[in-house]
Protein backbone atom coordinates (compact mmCIF):
# COMPACT_ATOMS: atom_id res chain seq x y z
CA UNK A 1 0.00 0.00 0.00
CA UNK A 2 3.07 2.08 1.00
CA UNK A 3 4.54 1.98 -2.32
CA UNK A 4 1.58 2.66 -4.37
CA UNK A 5 1.02 5.74 -2.59
CA UNK A 6 4.69 6.89 -3.40
CA UNK A 7 4.17 5.61 -7.37
CA UNK A 8 1.18 8.22 -7.30
CA UNK A 9 3.02 11.08 -5.34
CA UNK A 10 6.27 10.72 -8.12
CA UNK A 11 3.49 10.39 -10.84
CA UNK A 12 1.99 13.71 -9.81
CA UNK A 13 5.25 15.48 -9.37
CA UNK A 14 6.31 14.46 -12.80
CA UNK A 15 3.07 15.69 -14.40
CA UNK A 16 3.57 19.11 -12.68
CA UNK A 17 7.25 19.25 -13.62
CA UNK A 18 5.99 18.31 -17.14
CA UNK A 19 3.22 21.39 -17.16
CA UNK A 20 5.73 23.79 -16.21
CA UNK A 21 7.96 22.91 -18.27
CA UNK A 22 5.19 22.82 -21.33
CA UNK A 23 3.98 26.46 -19.78
CA UNK A 24 7.41 27.62 -19.44
CA UNK A 25 8.28 27.03 -23.62
CA UNK A 26 5.20 28.17 -24.71
CA UNK A 27 5.38 31.76 -22.55
CA UNK A 28 8.90 31.78 -23.89
CA UNK A 29 7.92 31.15 -27.40
CA UNK A 30 5.25 33.84 -26.93
CA UNK A 31 7.31 36.56 -25.60
CA UNK A 32 10.07 35.87 -28.21
CA UNK A 33 7.58 36.85 -30.75
CA UNK A 34 5.49 39.67 -28.35
CA UNK A 35 7.00 40.75 -25.48
CA UNK A 36 4.07 42.54 -24.77
CA UNK A 37 2.64 39.15 -23.81
CA UNK A 38 4.27 38.88 -20.62
CA UNK A 39 1.45 40.73 -19.41
CA UNK A 40 -1.10 38.13 -20.15
CA UNK A 41 1.83 35.04 -18.34
CA UNK A 42 1.23 33.38 -15.80
CA UNK A 43 2.52 34.92 -12.14
CA UNK A 44 5.23 32.28 -11.74
CA UNK A 45 7.08 33.34 -15.33
CA UNK A 46 6.97 36.92 -14.84
CA UNK A 47 9.31 35.78 -12.18
CA UNK A 48 11.16 33.88 -14.37
CA UNK A 49 14.74 35.23 -15.74
CA UNK A 50 14.62 34.01 -18.62
CA UNK A 51 11.03 34.82 -19.71
CA UNK A 52 11.27 38.19 -18.83
CA UNK A 53 14.64 38.31 -20.07
CA UNK A 54 13.40 37.48 -23.55
CA UNK A 55 10.06 39.84 -23.14
CA UNK A 56 12.57 42.82 -22.36
CA UNK A 57 14.76 41.94 -24.98
CA UNK A 58 11.73 42.15 -27.57
CA UNK A 59 9.73 44.97 -26.35
CA UNK A 60 11.76 46.72 -23.45
CA UNK A 61 8.22 48.29 -22.57
CA UNK A 62 6.98 44.53 -21.54
CA UNK A 63 9.52 45.26 -17.99
CA UNK A 64 6.08 46.36 -16.50
CA UNK A 65 4.86 43.40 -16.68
CA UNK A 66 7.57 41.58 -14.68
CA UNK A 67 7.53 40.63 -11.19
CA UNK A 68 9.12 43.43 -9.22
CA UNK A 69 12.44 41.35 -8.47
CA UNK A 70 12.86 41.29 -11.99
CA UNK A 71 13.02 45.15 -12.09
CA UNK A 72 15.69 44.94 -9.61
CA UNK A 73 17.55 42.91 -11.83
CA UNK A 74 20.95 44.42 -13.77
CA UNK A 75 20.80 42.22 -16.31
CA UNK A 76 17.32 42.46 -17.14
CA UNK A 77 16.88 46.27 -16.84
CA UNK A 78 20.00 46.66 -18.90
CA UNK A 79 18.48 44.50 -22.19
CA UNK A 80 14.90 46.29 -21.61
CA UNK A 81 16.99 50.00 -21.50
CA UNK A 82 18.91 49.31 -24.69
CA UNK A 83 15.64 48.39 -26.20
CA UNK A 84 13.81 51.04 -25.38
CA UNK A 85 15.54 54.08 -23.38
CA UNK A 86 11.52 54.52 -22.27
CA UNK A 87 11.60 51.24 -19.89
CA UNK A 88 13.50 52.86 -17.43
CA UNK A 89 10.37 54.47 -15.88
CA UNK A 90 9.70 50.64 -14.80
CA UNK A 91 13.16 50.34 -13.38
CA UNK A 92 13.73 49.78 -9.80
CA UNK A 93 14.72 53.10 -7.89
CA UNK A 94 18.44 51.57 -7.48
CA UNK A 95 19.02 50.92 -11.06
CA UNK A 96 17.56 54.49 -11.82
CA UNK A 97 20.77 55.62 -10.51
CA UNK A 98 23.29 53.12 -11.66
CA UNK A 99 25.55 54.48 -14.18
CA UNK A 100 25.32 52.20 -16.78
CA UNK A 101 21.96 51.41 -17.13
CA UNK A 102 21.14 55.18 -17.47
CA UNK A 103 23.79 55.94 -19.98
CA UNK A 104 22.41 53.14 -21.73
CA UNK A 105 18.91 54.55 -20.98
CA UNK A 106 20.01 57.98 -22.61
CA UNK A 107 21.66 56.74 -25.38
CA UNK A 108 18.88 55.29 -26.85
CA UNK A 109 16.64 58.40 -25.73
CA UNK A 110 18.10 61.62 -24.09
CA UNK A 111 14.41 62.26 -23.28
CA UNK A 112 14.42 59.25 -20.52
CA UNK A 113 16.37 61.12 -18.67
CA UNK A 114 13.55 62.56 -16.77
CA UNK A 115 13.08 59.11 -15.18
CA UNK A 116 16.57 59.33 -13.78
CA UNK A 117 17.82 59.40 -10.60
CA UNK A 118 18.20 63.16 -9.19
CA UNK A 119 22.19 61.99 -8.87
CA UNK A 120 22.30 60.89 -12.19
CA UNK A 121 21.03 63.97 -13.57
CA UNK A 122 23.79 65.81 -12.48
CA UNK A 123 26.36 63.41 -13.52
CA UNK A 124 28.40 64.92 -16.76
CA UNK A 125 28.81 62.26 -18.41
CA UNK A 126 25.00 61.09 -18.45
CA UNK A 127 23.77 64.64 -19.21
CA UNK A 128 25.98 65.20 -22.02
CA UNK A 129 25.15 61.67 -23.35
CA UNK A 130 21.12 62.57 -22.73
CA UNK A 131 21.67 66.02 -24.64
CA UNK A 132 23.36 64.43 -27.89
CA UNK A 133 20.74 61.85 -28.24
CA UNK A 134 18.26 64.81 -28.06
CA UNK A 135 19.09 68.45 -27.40
CA UNK A 136 15.92 68.85 -25.28
CA UNK A 137 16.68 66.24 -22.71
CA UNK A 138 18.77 69.46 -20.86
CA UNK A 139 15.01 70.42 -19.45
CA UNK A 140 15.46 67.05 -17.27
CA UNK A 141 19.23 67.88 -16.24
CA UNK A 142 20.43 68.93 -12.46
CA UNK A 143 20.53 72.78 -12.92
CA UNK A 144 23.65 72.39 -11.80
CA UNK A 145 24.39 70.96 -15.20
CA UNK A 146 22.29 74.00 -16.89
CA UNK A 147 25.29 76.25 -15.72
CA UNK A 148 28.20 74.36 -17.04
CA UNK A 149 29.35 75.72 -20.06
CA UNK A 150 30.72 72.75 -21.64
CA UNK A 151 27.16 71.21 -21.63
CA UNK A 152 25.32 74.18 -22.14
CA UNK A 153 27.57 74.43 -25.35
CA UNK A 154 27.18 71.13 -26.52
CA UNK A 155 23.25 71.58 -26.34
CA UNK A 156 23.08 74.71 -28.48
CA UNK A 157 25.54 73.78 -31.32
CA UNK A 158 23.22 71.26 -31.73
CA UNK A 159 19.40 72.97 -31.53
CA UNK A 160 19.52 76.57 -30.55
CA UNK A 161 16.46 76.20 -29.03
CA UNK A 162 17.91 74.43 -25.82
CA UNK A 163 19.00 77.91 -24.76
CA UNK A 164 15.21 77.92 -23.56
CA UNK A 165 16.71 75.23 -20.82
CA UNK A 166 19.56 76.89 -19.92
CA UNK A 167 20.56 78.47 -16.42
CA UNK A 168 19.33 82.04 -16.76
CA UNK A 169 23.28 83.07 -16.07
CA UNK A 170 23.80 81.12 -19.91
CA UNK A 171 20.92 83.33 -21.23
CA UNK A 172 23.24 86.19 -21.17
CA UNK A 173 26.24 84.76 -21.78
CA UNK A 174 27.42 86.34 -25.44
CA UNK A 175 29.43 83.25 -26.71
CA UNK A 176 26.25 80.50 -26.00
CA UNK A 177 23.62 83.05 -27.20
CA UNK A 178 25.39 83.49 -30.41
CA UNK A 179 26.71 79.82 -30.20
CA UNK A 180 22.68 79.34 -30.37
CA UNK A 181 21.36 81.86 -32.62
CA UNK A 182 23.69 80.70 -35.32
CA UNK A 183 22.34 77.31 -35.16
CA UNK A 184 18.61 78.85 -34.93
CA UNK A 185 17.87 82.53 -35.68
CA UNK A 186 14.56 82.10 -33.57
CA UNK A 187 16.69 80.64 -30.39
CA UNK A 188 16.81 84.23 -29.59
CA UNK A 189 13.32 84.47 -27.83
CA UNK A 190 15.28 82.73 -25.08
CA UNK A 191 18.03 85.02 -24.66
CA UNK A 192 18.39 87.29 -21.64
CA UNK A 193 16.59 91.08 -22.94
CA UNK A 194 20.87 92.59 -22.62
CA UNK A 195 21.39 89.73 -26.17
CA UNK A 196 18.38 91.19 -27.68
CA UNK A 197 19.28 94.61 -27.64
CA UNK A 198 23.00 93.37 -28.91
CA UNK A 199 23.58 93.97 -32.61
CA UNK A 200 25.76 91.27 -33.20
CA UNK A 201 23.02 88.52 -31.30
CA UNK A 202 20.83 89.62 -33.46
CA UNK A 203 22.41 90.17 -36.58
CA UNK A 204 23.14 86.41 -36.04
CA UNK A 205 19.85 85.26 -34.95
CA UNK A 206 18.39 87.28 -38.34
CA UNK A 207 20.90 86.00 -40.86
CA UNK A 208 19.95 82.40 -39.79
CA UNK A 209 15.87 83.12 -39.88
CA UNK A 210 15.28 86.64 -40.55
CA UNK A 211 11.51 86.19 -38.56
CA UNK A 212 14.14 86.28 -35.39
CA UNK A 213 13.46 89.92 -35.53
CA UNK A 214 10.37 89.44 -33.52
CA UNK A 215 12.13 88.59 -30.60
CA UNK A 216 14.63 91.99 -31.24
CA UNK A 217 14.70 95.18 -28.91
CA UNK A 218 12.82 97.47 -30.61
CA UNK A 219 15.69 99.69 -30.90
CA UNK A 220 16.67 96.57 -33.10
CA UNK A 221 14.14 96.65 -35.20
CA UNK A 222 14.42 100.29 -36.13
CA UNK A 223 17.83 99.40 -37.23
CA UNK A 224 18.38 99.67 -41.05
CA UNK A 225 21.14 97.19 -41.32
CA UNK A 226 19.52 94.78 -38.98
CA UNK A 227 15.97 95.28 -41.05
CA UNK A 228 17.40 94.38 -44.42
CA UNK A 229 19.36 91.47 -43.48
CA UNK A 230 16.24 90.28 -41.70
CA UNK A 231 14.00 90.56 -44.69
CA UNK A 232 16.59 89.29 -47.29
CA UNK A 233 16.43 86.17 -45.42
CA UNK A 234 12.63 86.14 -45.01
CA UNK A 235 10.28 89.30 -46.79
CA UNK A 236 7.99 88.18 -44.15
CA UNK A 237 9.99 89.59 -41.22
CA UNK A 238 8.73 92.88 -42.51
CA UNK A 239 5.87 92.14 -39.88
CA UNK A 240 8.24 92.60 -37.16
CA UNK A 241 10.20 95.62 -38.20
CA UNK A 242 9.62 99.44 -36.69
CA UNK A 243 7.14 101.15 -38.83
CA UNK A 244 9.49 103.30 -39.76
CA UNK A 245 11.29 100.42 -41.35
CA UNK A 246 7.76 99.59 -42.95
CA UNK A 247 7.75 102.98 -44.98
CA UNK A 248 11.72 102.82 -46.27
CA UNK A 249 11.94 101.92 -49.76
CA UNK A 250 14.81 99.75 -49.63
CA UNK A 251 13.51 98.08 -46.73
CA UNK A 252 10.62 96.72 -48.38
CA UNK A 253 11.38 96.21 -52.03
CA UNK A 254 14.04 93.91 -50.22
CA UNK A 255 11.23 92.22 -48.53
CA UNK A 256 9.04 92.07 -51.69
CA UNK A 257 12.01 90.81 -53.67
CA UNK A 258 12.37 87.66 -51.64
CA UNK A 259 8.53 87.25 -50.82
CA UNK A 260 5.70 88.96 -52.59
CA UNK A 261 3.37 88.51 -49.77
CA UNK A 262 5.37 91.09 -47.65
CA UNK A 263 3.71 93.90 -49.36
CA UNK A 264 0.79 92.91 -46.70
CA UNK A 265 3.21 94.40 -43.78
CA UNK A 266 4.32 97.53 -45.70
CA UNK A 267 3.10 100.93 -44.99
CA UNK A 268 -0.03 101.80 -47.22
CA UNK A 269 2.38 104.59 -49.15
CA UNK A 270 4.21 101.66 -50.10
CA UNK A 271 1.50 99.60 -51.31
CA UNK A 272 0.70 102.33 -53.74
CA UNK A 273 4.68 102.44 -54.70
CA UNK A 274 3.87 101.20 -58.52
CA UNK A 275 7.91 99.82 -58.42
CA UNK A 276 6.97 98.19 -54.67
CA UNK A 277 3.76 96.38 -56.34
CA UNK A 278 5.11 95.49 -59.28
CA UNK A 279 7.57 93.95 -57.54
CA UNK A 280 5.80 91.65 -54.91
CA UNK A 281 3.30 90.22 -57.97
CA UNK A 282 6.12 89.18 -60.09
CA UNK A 283 7.53 87.52 -56.70
CA UNK A 284 3.71 86.12 -56.03
CA UNK A 285 0.83 87.39 -58.21
CA UNK A 286 -1.44 86.76 -54.96
CA UNK A 287 0.14 89.73 -53.56
CA UNK A 288 -2.08 91.82 -55.71
CA UNK A 289 -4.87 91.51 -52.81
CA UNK A 290 -2.62 93.73 -50.78
CA UNK A 291 -1.73 96.75 -52.85
CA UNK A 292 -3.75 100.11 -53.30
CA UNK A 293 -6.86 99.75 -55.21
CA UNK A 294 -4.83 102.26 -57.44
CA UNK A 295 -2.35 99.49 -58.04
CA UNK A 296 -5.46 97.30 -58.91
CA UNK A 297 -6.49 98.80 -61.66
CA UNK A 298 -2.81 99.65 -63.27
CA UNK A 299 -2.93 97.18 -66.83
CA UNK A 300 0.71 96.32 -66.61
CA UNK A 301 0.57 95.83 -62.69
CA UNK A 302 -1.89 93.29 -63.07
CA UNK A 303 -0.80 91.17 -66.27
CA UNK A 304 2.70 90.54 -64.26
CA UNK A 305 -0.04 89.12 -61.25
CA UNK A 306 -1.79 87.10 -63.62
CA UNK A 307 1.41 85.53 -64.82
CA UNK A 308 2.43 84.54 -62.13
CA UNK A 309 -0.67 83.26 -60.69
CA UNK A 310 -3.72 83.54 -62.79
CA UNK A 311 -6.06 83.24 -59.30
CA UNK A 312 -4.88 87.14 -58.84
CA UNK A 313 -7.44 87.96 -61.16
CA UNK A 314 -9.84 87.90 -57.97
CA UNK A 315 -7.92 90.65 -56.61
CA UNK A 316 -7.84 93.15 -59.78
CA UNK A 317 -10.29 96.46 -60.32
CA UNK A 318 -13.42 95.31 -62.18
CA UNK A 319 -11.80 97.03 -65.13
CA UNK A 320 -9.16 94.99 -65.46
CA UNK A 321 -11.36 91.44 -65.00
CA UNK A 322 -13.11 93.03 -67.73
CA UNK A 323 -9.67 93.24 -69.98
CA UNK A 324 -9.69 90.91 -73.00
CA UNK A 325 -5.94 90.71 -72.59
CA UNK A 326 -5.57 90.25 -68.71
CA UNK A 327 -8.11 87.71 -68.68
CA UNK A 328 -7.30 86.21 -71.46
CA UNK A 329 -3.38 85.63 -69.95
CA UNK A 330 -5.37 84.14 -66.58
CA UNK A 331 -7.45 81.42 -67.86
CA UNK A 332 -4.53 80.16 -70.58
CA UNK A 333 -2.85 79.79 -67.59
CA UNK A 334 -5.44 78.09 -65.52
CA UNK A 335 -9.60 78.03 -67.03
CA UNK A 336 -10.99 78.44 -63.78
CA UNK A 337 -9.89 81.73 -63.43
CA UNK A 338 -13.25 82.74 -65.63
CA UNK A 339 -14.64 82.22 -62.50
CA UNK A 340 -12.77 85.86 -61.49
CA UNK A 341 -13.56 87.56 -64.88
CA UNK A 342 -15.96 90.25 -65.14
CA UNK A 343 -19.46 89.25 -65.95
CA UNK A 344 -19.32 91.02 -69.75
CA UNK A 345 -16.49 88.89 -70.98
CA UNK A 346 -18.01 85.84 -69.59
CA UNK A 347 -19.87 85.65 -72.80
CA UNK A 348 -16.51 86.34 -74.99
CA UNK A 349 -15.96 83.57 -77.24
CA UNK A 350 -11.97 83.93 -77.38
CA UNK A 351 -11.49 83.78 -73.89
CA UNK A 352 -14.35 81.06 -72.69
CA UNK A 353 -12.81 79.27 -75.61
CA UNK A 354 -9.30 79.34 -74.45
CA UNK A 355 -10.58 79.02 -70.92
CA UNK A 356 -11.77 75.34 -71.59
CA UNK A 357 -9.43 73.97 -73.42
CA UNK A 358 -6.97 74.50 -70.52
CA UNK A 359 -9.84 72.61 -67.89
CA UNK A 360 -12.98 71.54 -69.39
CA UNK A 361 -14.75 72.10 -65.53
CA UNK A 362 -14.16 76.32 -66.40
CA UNK A 363 -17.17 75.79 -68.60
CA UNK A 364 -19.38 76.35 -65.33
CA UNK A 365 -17.92 79.98 -65.18
CA UNK A 366 -19.24 80.66 -68.74
CA UNK A 367 -22.07 82.74 -69.59
CA UNK A 368 -25.29 80.70 -70.53
CA UNK A 369 -24.87 81.48 -74.29
CA UNK A 370 -21.97 79.92 -74.08
CA UNK A 371 -22.90 76.59 -72.74
CA UNK A 372 -25.12 76.39 -75.95
CA UNK A 373 -22.26 76.96 -78.00
CA UNK A 374 -21.27 73.88 -79.89
CA UNK A 375 -17.59 74.54 -80.41
CA UNK A 376 -16.95 75.97 -77.04
CA UNK A 377 -18.77 73.07 -75.38
CA UNK A 378 -16.78 70.27 -77.52
CA UNK A 379 -13.62 71.64 -76.61
CA UNK A 380 -14.43 71.57 -72.94
CA UNK A 381 -15.91 67.97 -73.08
CA UNK A 382 -12.66 66.93 -75.15
CA UNK A 383 -10.73 68.61 -71.92
CA UNK A 384 -12.59 66.77 -69.92
CA UNK A 385 -15.52 64.65 -70.34
CA UNK A 386 -17.50 65.86 -67.29
CA UNK A 387 -17.88 68.96 -68.23
CA UNK A 388 -20.66 67.95 -69.69
CA UNK A 389 -22.22 68.52 -66.46
CA UNK A 390 -22.15 72.39 -67.25
CA UNK A 391 -23.63 72.07 -71.01
CA UNK A 392 -26.62 73.68 -72.03
CA UNK A 393 -29.34 70.72 -72.21
CA UNK A 394 -29.45 71.06 -75.95
CA UNK A 395 -25.65 70.36 -75.96
CA UNK A 396 -26.29 67.31 -73.53
CA UNK A 397 -28.43 65.98 -76.27
CA UNK A 398 -26.03 66.13 -79.19
CA UNK A 399 -24.66 63.21 -80.75
CA UNK A 400 -21.19 64.47 -81.45
CA UNK A 401 -21.45 66.60 -78.55
CA UNK A 402 -21.95 63.48 -75.78
CA UNK A 403 -20.04 60.68 -77.84
CA UNK A 404 -16.94 63.12 -77.50
CA UNK A 405 -17.72 63.81 -74.10
CA UNK A 406 -17.93 59.81 -73.17
CA UNK A 407 -14.71 58.97 -75.33
CA UNK A 408 -12.77 61.19 -72.61
CA UNK A 409 -14.14 59.80 -70.06
CA UNK A 410 -16.89 57.08 -69.90
CA UNK A 411 -18.52 58.87 -66.92
CA UNK A 412 -19.73 61.51 -68.55
CA UNK A 413 -22.70 59.32 -69.56
CA UNK A 414 -24.33 60.44 -65.91
CA UNK A 415 -24.49 63.87 -67.30
CA UNK A 416 -26.18 63.17 -70.98
CA UNK A 417 -29.69 63.24 -71.93
CA UNK A 418 -31.67 60.56 -71.37
CA UNK A 419 -32.14 59.64 -75.58
CA UNK A 420 -28.30 59.55 -75.46
CA UNK A 421 -28.41 57.14 -73.18
CA UNK A 422 -30.17 54.83 -74.69
CA UNK A 423 -28.04 54.83 -77.97
CA UNK A 424 -26.10 51.93 -78.65
CA UNK A 425 -22.62 54.12 -80.32
CA UNK A 426 -22.64 56.67 -77.32
CA UNK A 427 -23.36 53.50 -74.70
CA UNK A 428 -20.57 51.80 -76.55
CA UNK A 429 -17.79 53.97 -76.32
CA UNK A 430 -18.65 55.51 -72.75
CA UNK A 431 -18.23 51.28 -70.88
CA UNK A 432 -15.08 50.73 -73.86
CA UNK A 433 -13.33 53.99 -72.13
CA UNK A 434 -14.98 52.73 -68.22
CA UNK A 435 -16.84 50.04 -67.70
CA UNK A 436 -18.53 51.30 -64.94
CA UNK A 437 -20.44 53.92 -67.00
CA UNK A 438 -22.68 51.26 -67.52
CA UNK A 439 -24.31 52.20 -64.13
CA UNK A 440 -25.81 55.65 -66.28
CA UNK A 441 -27.22 53.55 -69.30
CA UNK A 442 -30.59 53.13 -70.27
CA UNK A 443 -31.58 49.73 -69.05
CA UNK A 444 -32.48 48.80 -72.81
CA UNK A 445 -28.64 49.08 -73.03
CA UNK A 446 -27.70 47.42 -69.83
CA UNK A 447 -29.63 44.04 -71.74
CA UNK A 448 -28.31 44.82 -74.86
CA UNK A 449 -25.45 41.66 -75.37
CA UNK A 450 -23.30 43.56 -77.41
CA UNK A 451 -22.72 46.09 -75.08
CA UNK A 452 -22.32 43.39 -72.02
CA UNK A 453 -19.45 41.52 -74.04
CA UNK A 454 -17.51 45.13 -74.07
CA UNK A 455 -18.07 45.41 -70.46
CA UNK A 456 -16.88 42.26 -70.04
CA UNK A 457 -14.05 42.41 -72.44
CA UNK A 458 -13.13 45.78 -70.85
CA UNK A 459 -13.12 44.41 -67.56
CA UNK A 460 -10.74 41.51 -68.52
CA UNK A 461 -8.08 43.78 -70.04
CA UNK A 462 -7.99 45.86 -67.20
CA UNK A 463 -7.34 42.62 -64.95
CA UNK A 464 -4.57 41.41 -67.36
Amino acid sequence: MASTSVSVNSTTVALKAANIELLYNETLEKVKQYGSALESADDDMKHNFDIVLAAVKQNGMAMRFAHDEMKKNSDIVMAAVKQNGSALQFADDDMKNNFDIVLAAVYQNGSVLCYAHDDMKNNFDIVEAAIKQKFDALQFAHEDMKKKVDIVESAVKRDGRALLFVHDDMKKNEKIVDEAVNQNGLALEYANDEMKSNYNIVLSAVKQNGLALEYANEVMKNNVDLVLTAVKQNGLALLFAHDDMKSNHDVVMSAVKQNGDALNFAHDDMKNNYMTVLTAVKQDGLALEYAHDDMKSKYYLVLAAVKNNSSALHYAHDDMKNNHDIVLSAVKQNGKALNYAHADIKRNYDIVLAAVKQNGWALQYAHGEMKKDYDIVLAAVEQDGTALDYAHDDMKNNYDIVLSAVKQNGSALCYAYSDMKNNFDIVLAAVKQNRRALLFAHDDMKKNSDIVLAVGTQSTETTL
